[in-house]
């Protein structure tokens, strides 16, 4: 059976009613869409629409830490739901992975800890160092970096030379036996890498390197401008 005039009628009306409701329905999710874009764009060199959506998600689920009083209990036990308390949970975990790892690298060498391993790569890549300025690369307690270099120093990997520039100052300088204990180890700290990194893929990786590069040079300028500085009055000069 064929459509009269008014069949036709109700089916256009029914069709362009549906159609404009769609539309105005996408037209309002693109209108929210369009600010966020905007700002990714403007913060984000690289544009990706896979890295787009983490920037949104990160976006509209994040906590704003400034209007809370603090966490409830349930909120403790569900620490998932709070971005900000998982990924810190994440690092921890990855970091003991990967100390794992590194304790069987340095069971067979002269290294006791990543620690002693990275005061001789950064000798290697830079060069010679005051104790000072060697211990602050790796974000170390003054006290801490030098019984470091104190057993550094007694396993003949580095020694220890007058500042000529100053008579307070000790240079540290890398051995030839030290060189050749890192190169030694430089292949199974490689293989760590691999395993740190897993089943990344290199756009995933890439990704992860940028976010960890920021983060870690947000982290560097209160290192090197407010180390000493309350949790509060840090929180309150960077983050408030």
């Amino acid at each position: 059976m064929g459509w009269n005039e008014k069949g036709y009628s109700t089916f256009f009306t029914n069709f362009t009613t549906s159609y404009f409701c769609l539309m105005s329905r996408e037209l309002n999710l693109l209108d929210q869409l369009l600010p966020h874009i905007d700002n990714y764009v403007q913060d984000n060199q690289n544009v990706d629409v896979k890295l787009f959506s983490i920037y949104l998600k990160d976006k509209l689920f994040e906590i704003d830490a400034s209007t809370r009083d603090g966490l409830k209990e349930s909120e403790y036990l569900d620490y998932k739901a709070i971005p900000q308390v998982e990924f810190s949970a994440i690092l921890t975990r990855l970091y003991r992975f990967a100390n794992r790892y590194l304790k069987q690298v340095f069971k067979d060498s002269h290294f006791k800890s990543i620690d002693e391993f990275g005061f001789l790569a950064t000798l290697l890549k830079e060069g010679p160092l005051t104790k000072t300025e060697l211990i602050n690369k790796h974000l170390m307690e003054i006290t801490t970096g030098v019984e470091i270099i104190k057993r550094l120093v007694k396993k003949g990997l580095i020694t220890e030379t007058d500042d000529a520039s100053d008579k307070r100052s000790k240079i540290v300088v890398l051995t030839g036996e030290g060189k050749k204990e890192l190169f030694s180890a430089f292949n199974r700290m490689y293989e760590v890498s691999l395993l740190i990194t897993g089943n990344l893929n290199p756009e995933e990786l890439k990704s992860g390197i940028e976010m960890m590069t920021k983060l870690g040079d947000f982290h560097q300028t209160i290192f090197e401008k407010d180390k000493n500085t309350e949790l509060t009055e840090l929180y309150s000069k960077y983050l408030g």
